[in-house]
């Protein structure tokens, strides 16, 4: 099977997220490399668990 790259990648990905309506995604960058990136997303994990 061949994975998709680029604006393939992107548009299976739109595709998929919005399948059933509308969807969002954001993007913006975390300053402190990937450790501070995963501390940031092991928290938003955390704050969603909580609602």
């Amino acid at each position: 099977m061949a994975v998709a790259s680029g604006a393939a990648a992107i548009t299976y990905t739109i595709q998929a997220l919005a399948a059933n309506g509308g969807a969002s995604i954001f993007t913006f960058e975390i300053k402190g490399g990937k450790e501070a990136a995963w501390k940031f997303i092991d928290n938003l994990e955390k704050g969603f668990e909580a609602i």
